[in-house]
C-alpha cells in the first residue's frame, strides 16, 4: 500500500470548488511518521480532555500540525475529542490516504476540472505514469513532480500560465509526438536525474532560472535559449565521453544563447565540453556575469585550469568567485607529461607572466574549498590576490585530511602572498570551520 497525502486550499473537505487551487501529493513506500491521538497500546480507547488543560488548547498550527500527519481515518475521528475539535477535520489542508495509483488517478481526474494551479506530485516508489488529466490542468503555476513517467498526449500542446517546474527522475519515454511543448510563462526550470530527456523539447521565451544535473542527454542549447536567463546552473556529474547526446558546443555559442546571464554554476565535467577550442577558447566578453561558481575543478588539470582562467578573463564585471576543488584529474584525455625538471604543466603555467593578463577590478568575494595547499593551489591563490584590487573577502576551507601543523604552514604561506588590495581579508578555516584571519 501507499501512502498519499494530498494538500489542499483551507477549506471544508466536502466544500471543494473551482476556488481551490492547489494540491500536493507525496505517494511514499515508508510508513509516515503521525501522533495516533485515538489508539493506545494498539486498542482504541475513549479520550476525554480536561477543561483548560491538554489537546484542546492547542493552537491552530500545532492542530494543523497533527491533522497533517494522520490518516483521514483518524482525522475524523479527531471530532470525538473535544467541542473544539469537532469539525477541526473539515479544514485541514492535508489529507493522508492509504492508496493505489489507481486512487491517485481518480484524485487527479477529479481535481483536473477544479482549475488546480500548484501541483506536486513527489514518488518514491515504482515511476507513476502520468494520466493525461495532468496535462488538461491549464491554470498550472506551479508543477513539481519526482519519479513519475511524462508522456503527454499527440495534441498536448502545453501549460500557458505555469512558472515553475521541477522534474526530478522523471523518464520521458517517448518522444512528444515531434512537436515543441509550449511553455510561455516558465520562469524557472528544475531538472534533475531524468533519463531520455532529450524527448522533452520545450519553447519557452521567459526562463529566468535554469537547473540541471545529471541530466545526461537534455537538449541543452535549446533550453539556453531565453534572453531573459539571469541565474544557470548545470552540473553533469560525469565525463563528456558518457554524454552521447550531448551536443558538442563552444562557450561563445553558449553564452550567445543566455547574453544576460549574471550567476552561473557549473561543474568541470561541463566545462570539458569546450576542451576542442583550446588554446582560444573563449574570445568574446560576457558583460553581465557577477557571480561564478565552478564545482569540482582540479587546478592541477591543464583543461580546468585553462577554463577557468578563460572564464575570468572574459568576465569583468565578476563580483563573487566561488570554486570546490578536488585533486583528482577528470580529463578524458590521457594526463599530460611532466615538464622538464619535474615541473607540472599547470603550475607552469599559473607561474608564467601572462597566466592572467586580465585585471579582476569588481571581484570582492573569494571562497575556496577544499584546500590541500598543493603548489597549483597556492600559486592559483597567488594569481587571484595579485589580480583582484577591489577584494574585500578571500575565504579558504582546509581539505579535512590535513593535520594541524600542515594548516600551520598553508596558513603561513598565505600570509607571504602580496595583494592588489589593501582591504582583502584572508579568513582560512579548518575542517571544522573555525576562523583564522591571516
Amino acid at each position: 500500500m501507499l501512502w498519499l497525502i494530498i494538500e489542499l486550499n483551507r477549506r471544508m473537505l466536502t466544500h471543494i470548488d473551482t476556488q481551490c487551487t492547489t494540491i500536493r501529493f507525496f505517494i511514499k513506500t515508508q510508513f509516515l511518521f503521525f501522533l495516533n491521538v485515538i489508539t493506545v497500546n494498539n486498542k482504541l480507547s475513549q479520550v476525554t480532555i480536561a477543561e483548560g488543560n491538554g489537546i484542546g488548547n492547542l493552537s491552530e498550527h500545532l492542530s494543523d500540525s497533527v491533522l497533517e500527519r494522520l490518516p483521514i481515518r483518524d482525522i475524523v475521528r479527531t471530532s470525538i475529542l473535544s467541542k473544539e475539535w469537532r469539525y477541526k477535520w473539515t479544514t485541514t489542508r492535508a489529507l493522508v490516504l492509504m492508496s493505489s495509483f489507481q486512487i491517485i488517478d481518480q484524485w487527479l481526474l477529479f481535481l483536473s476540472t477544479k482549475g488546480l494551479e500548484d501541483l506536486t506530485l513527489a514518488n518514491s516508489s515504482q515511476p507513476y505514469q502520468l494520466p493525461f488529466c495532468v496535462f488538461s490542468c491549464f491554470q498550472l503555476r506551479k508543477l513539481e513532480l519526482t519519479r513519475c513517467i511524462f508522456k503527454p498526449p499527440l495534441k498536448f500542446e502545453g501549460f500557458l500560465f505555469l512558472e515553475s517546474l521541477v522534474l526530478i527522475n522523471i523518464d520521458f519515454r517517448t518522444q512528444v509526438g515531434g512537436t515543441e511543448i509550449n511553455l510561455p510563462q516558465l520562469k524557472k526550470l528544475t531538472m534533475r536525474s531524468c533519463i531520455n530527456a532529450f524527448n522533452f523539447q520545450i519553447k519557452v521565451t521567459q526562463l529566468q532560472s535554469l537547473v540541471i544535473k545529471n541530466c545526461h542527454d537534455v537538449m541543452l542549447l535549446e533550453l539556453l535559449h531565453s534572453q531573459s536567463l539571469a541565474s544557470v546552473c548545470i552540473i553533469l556529474g560525469k565525463p563528456i565521453k558518457d554524454y552521447v547526446r550531448l551536443k558538442r558546443m563552444n562557450l561563445a555559442l553558449m553564452f550567445s544563447h543566455m547574453p544576460n546571464v549574471q550567476c552561473l554554476s557549473i561543474d568541470a565535467h561541463f566545462l570539458k565540453v569546450f576542451i576542442t577550442e583550446k588554446p582560444e577558447w573563449f574570445p568574446h566578453v560576457v558583460n553581465n556575469l557577477k557571480r561564478l561558481r565552478l564545482i569540482d575543478f582540479s587546478l592541477g588539470d591543464l583543461d580546468d585550469l585553462h577554463g577557468v582562467l578563460c572564464l575570468l578573463r572574459n568576465s569583468p564585471k565578476l563580483v563573487e568567485l566561488r570554486m570546490t576543488h578536488t585533486e583528482t584529474v577528470k580529463s578524458v584525455f590521457p594526463p599530460m607529461p611532466m615538464q622538464p625538471g619535474g615541473v607540472e604543466p599547470a603550475s607552469d603555467h599559473l607561474e608564467s607572466p601572462d597566466c592572467l593578463d586580465q585585471t579582476l577590478n569588481r571581484l570582492r568575494t573569494i571562497d575556496l574549498s577544499p584546500f590541500q595547499g598543493s603548489k597549483t593551489q597556492l600559486l592559483y591563490v597567488k594569481m587571484l590576490l595579485a589580480h583582484s584590487p577591489s577584494l574585500e573577502k578571500f575565504t579558504i576551507q582546509a581539505d579535512g585530511s590535513l593535520n594541524s601543523d600542515k594548516r600551520f604552514d598553508i596558513a603561513k604561506d598565505l600570509m607571504r602572498f602580496p595583494r592588489a588590495s589593501t582591504k582583502a581579508e584572508m579568513i582560512y578555516l579548518d575542517p571544522k570551520t573555525t576562523c583564522k584571519n591571516v
